[in-house]
Order: C-alpha cells, then structure tokens, then sequence
C-alpha cells in the first residue's frame, strides 16, 4: 500500500488519517496531516441550453452563459419537423419547411411553406364547424404524431384558437362555433389578411406527396407554378361549407367533404428550441 510521506502511515488505514474524499476540483485530502493524493474527479457536465449555463450534474459548478436563442423574422423560413413530401416512401421523410408569420417574445407563428397533404375539411357532407370537423382531428392526432418526435412535440404550444365571427368572411354571416384549444391549426379568413400583402403572397404549391393524395393544381399564367387550393379553418357561405385560398391565392367557400383540397398546418412554437 502507498505510505503517506508525512505521517508514515499507510494512507489505507483508518487510524492516523482523516480522509476528505476527492471532488470535481480537488484531490483527497487527510485533514491530519495535509497530504493530498491522487486526482481531482473532474467535472461531468449537462451543457448548455437556451435557459442555463453549463452545469456539473456533481457538484452544481456552472460554466460559461446560456446559450443565445435563435433570432427568427417574420418571413423567415425555418425547418422543424419531417413529413413525405417527395412521393417516395423509400427515401423516408422530408424536413418540413415553414414561414415564420409572427414573432411575439418567446415565441413564434409558423406555416407549412407547402401544402403537405390532401383531405376534406370533414369525412361528411354536412353542417360542421372547426371544433367538431374530422381535419381538426387529424391534425392535432395523426399529423402530430408523425411529423414530430416527443423532443419536437414539448415545444410546440397549445393555444387558445379564436373561431368567433370576426375570424370569417363579414359578408356570409356564418357563426364558426366555439373556441378551441390546438396545438395544430389551420389560419382563419382573417388572419390571411393579418398575415399576407395581398393574394399573390397567399398562393401555395403542394408536394408531391400531398398531389399523389389528391391535391388538385392548376399552372399560374408564369407556366411554371402549379398552385393548389388550401383550407382555412373558418366557416364558408353557410355551414354546409368552409372558407379556402383559391389557386390565386384569392379566398372563397366550399363544400366541407371535398377532398382535393390541400393541408398547409400552422402551429406556434416556443422560441428556445432547437
């Protein structure tokens, strides 16, 4: 056994020593005679997030600042999330494009770059409003589940969505029903005019993906673009029907149960995520 340079005893014994056991920063030390060995544990690090500095999960030391959060803009677009989009299972699931609408403080408003799927507003034709339709469901179920893993999901938030009559089209006197609680959503009529210039900036081509589901498209006067039609999650000219961007990017009404209409989600995320 190793013998104490001091004292002469063998630093394993219990008799003539009074061993202070090492730390992150310090050898162990005898408090009888002074002698120190050995080395330091050293510190085992959580690094740094967006909230804290690094911490040693030991002894609580902190390193250094937290880590400066993402500064995001409004028309910015930002990945987060993955979903078919290419049409070729195959190659497995694309990264989801979004264009950031609004940013408030710790937070922010994001909307699919794209159309990502096709479905009918409600799997039936009849009277129906955002709160009880079957895309509402799918959205905050299914959709949820298979674009964003359990990390991504802690930083998505739920919100209060406003379907009162001031989120509609004013001249079709359609109540939109109750207010509801989302975590995925689609924009409502009025916020196309919050949160868009003009029709043009409202225009929007769906994947591949969501066109094999369905999507219609029509090619824009360029020859190029082929725009789709897009939900909006207000009510249309009675409640048989729900308000749409139309392939220009204007807006009107249709039946609830069509189905090549396509899905552009909206969502708000904290900011302080990665």
């Amino acid at each position: 056994p190793e013998t104490c340079s001091k004292c002469g005893k063998t630093r394993g014994e219990a008799a003539g020593h009074k061993v202070i056991d090492a730390t992150c920063t310090t050898m162990i030390y005898c408090e009888v005679c002074g002698v120190t060995w050995g080395t330091p544990l050293g510190h085992k690090w959580h690094e740094a997030t967006y909230d804290t500095p690094k911490i040693c999960h030991v002894c609580g030391a902190t390193e250094g600042t937290p880590l400066a959060k993402p500064t995001l803009a409004v028309n910015d677009i930002v990945t987060f999330g993955k979903y078919e989009q290419d049409g070729l299972r195959s190659n497995g699931a694309e990264a989801i494009e979004w264009l950031v609408l609004d940013v408030q403080e710790d937070r922010a408003l994001l909307l699919s770059r794209y159309a990502l799927d096709s479905r009918p507003y409600h799997d039936a034709y009849r009277a129906v409003t955002w709160e009880n339709s079957s895309l509402r469901n799918w959205l905050n179920e299914s959709f949820l589940d298979t674009a964003f893993t359990t990390e991504e999901r802690t930083n998505i938030l739920t919100v209060e969505v406003d379907n009162g009559f001031s989120q509609g089209n004013q001249e079709w006197h359609t109540g939109g029903g109750n207010q509801t609680e989302d975590t995925i959503f689609l924009l409502s009529y009025t916020e196309t005019d919050r949160y868009f210039d003009d029709s043009a900036d409202r225009i929007c081509t769906p994947t591949k993906y969501a066109v094999n589901m369905g999507a219609g498209t029509r090619i824009l006067d360029d020859g190029v673009t082929a725009s789709g039609w897009w939900w909006l999650r207000s009510p249309g000219e009675n409640s048989n029907h729900a308000s749409f961007v139309n392939f220009d990017g204007t807006r009107y009404t249709n039946a609830v149960g069509n189905k090549y209409l396509s899905v552009r989600p909206a969502l708000w995320i904290r900011l302080g995520s990665e």
